[in-house]
């Protein structure tokens, strides 16, 4: 599982997130901006 997975994982656990949700965010491109600090954070605080 590479980084972004495991980050893709945790928000998926967080916010309730389902498989469709990820391959939506993944096709809009925010699979780049998931795996920066400040996105990270700021999905933290969002869920």
């Amino acid at each position: 599982m590479t980084y972004s997975d495991a980050l893709w994982q945790e928000a998926k656990k967080k916010c309730r997130l389902n498989n469709e949700d990820i391959k939506i965010a993944k096709e809009l491109g925010l699979n780049q901006a998931l795996s920066t600090e400040l996105v990270t954070i700021n999905l933290h605080l969002m869920c």
